[in-house]
């Protein structure tokens, strides 16, 4: 009923899932799941392959309460692999292994790479991940490196590193994701910290799936470690503005007070700790026409179907249509755009300013005018512009600007 409930609200169920799926009830952390004998010994006979993506996924938590289900109970799952004969095992591990990706490769990390199969630094993990407040990637680690022992002993094992992830490509979302509350924040008070963008290091959740299971059906796959990002470059970090939402920028302490001033009504409310060791490299550290610095040869050479990751301005508009459907349940502010001239030129003006060019030249009165003519129109009830695609006129309408 769980798995049911959740296809279906992904819009993704179809009733032939029905018959091909059978729920064995246990729990991880016990031995042999809390199984009978019997039981466990008829799993062990009868399954060829484990996907093994069970897990506390609370980002800040310290890892004395996360290693009992994240860490310890990868001896369970190994049982399961080892006895009898050897099964396949696919693990999803989390990219936040490598600090420099979870640190949006900003500040002392700006020109470091994630390259093919390499191994996270433990020296650096220590200095940027306390164990008392960031326990999820250390957990993802000694899981790994177990993992790795067994498969010194001959396990075929698979590892999938995946991304930050909050939403499908059908437009569904995560609304307790630490990402979707501080944009949830930002349109609550309708106030953003100095540098905010809308990042673009979130990939689909229903791709990421159809690639490890691609990956793990290819018997001539070679890698272990897969890196499972999509590193095209963008084309430039999306701020509010580009939709037609047009919030004051503050400081962050500024920002922080102000959400706190809504108690626990703020989408942020227990994420402080997190995003006050975050904030120094989340904010005003845009990749303007830069690649993902992850190589992802891996999934490329390992992967016999063709990758397609969803453009960032389809999974926004998804997402868009998704938040206003009334079975959506949505528990967070949506704010409409505004089609507004003025405010398109001085976006524009802006976006001169930081491409080193004369915005007169670049946009000359002739153009301005057509455009105040265009935005006049589009505003008209004539028109018909509907809410839910007003933002997405305003961006096009940005892009053309900055262009």
């Amino acid at each position: 009923e769980r798995l049911r409930a959740a296809l279906e609200q992904a819009d993704t169920w179809e009733e032939t899932f029905a018959p091909r799926m059978r729920v064995v009830v246990g729990d991880i952390t016990e031995t042999r799941f809390g199984l009978g004998e019997a039981e466990f010994d008829d799993l062990c006979r009868r399954i060829d392959a484990v996907y093994h993506l069970a897990a506390d996924l609370t980002l800040a938590s310290p890892y004395v309460e996360i290693r009992r289900v994240n860490t310890f109970s990868i001896r369970n799952v190994l049982e399961l692999c080892l006895r009898g004969r050897f099964k396949h095992l696919f693990f999803a591990s989390s990219m936040g292994v490598f600090p420099q990706y979870f640190f949006d490769f900003a500040n002392e990390f700006s020109g470091s790479r994630v390259e093919h199969q390499m191994q996270p630094d433990v020296a650096t993990m220590k200095r940027k991940y306390p164990l008392g407040l960031l326990g999820y990637p250390w957990s993802k680690l000694v899981a790994e490196q177990a993992l790795l022992f067994a498969q010194v002993a001959g396990l075929p094992v698979g590892v999938f590193r995946l991304p930050r992830s909050c939403a499908a490509s059908t437009g569904l979302s995560e609304s307790t994701d630490v990402a979707v509350c501080l944009l949830a924040a930002v349109a609550d008070i309708e106030t953003m910290p100095r540098g905010f963008s809308i990042r673009r290091a979130d990939e689909a959740v229903d791709v990421l799936s159809r690639i490890c299971a691609a990956i793990s059906l290819n018997p001539r796959r070679r890698f272990t470690n897969n890196h499972c990002c999509d590193p095209r470059p963008p084309v430039h970090d999306i701020e509010p503005a580009d939709f037609g939402l047009y919030w004051r920028e503050v400081s962050y302490p500024s920002f922080k007070r102000a959400c706190q001033a809504r108690g626990e009504k703020s989408p942020l409310h227990g994420h402080w700790a997190l995003l006050d060791h975050f904030a120094p490299y989340w904010f005003g550290s845009a990749r303007d026409g830069a690649s993902l610095p992850v190589c992802d040869r891996a999934i490329r050479e390992d992967c016999p179907v063709s990758i397609e990751w969803p453009g960032t301005l389809t999974m926004m508009r998804r997402f868009s249509d998704w938040i206003r459907r009334p079975q959506s349940q949505w528990p967070h502010p949506v704010r409409e755009s505004r089609l507004d001239f003025d405010r398109l030129i001085a976006q524009g003006e802006r976006n001169a300013v930081r491409a080193g060019v004369d915005f007169e030249q670049a946009c000359p009165g002739w153009m301005r005018d057509g455009l105040q003519r265009l935005v006049g129109a589009l505003g008209a009830p004539e028109a018909g512009l509907l809410e839910a695609g007003r933002g997405f006129v305003v961006f096009n309408l940005s892009r053309i600007l900055r262009n």
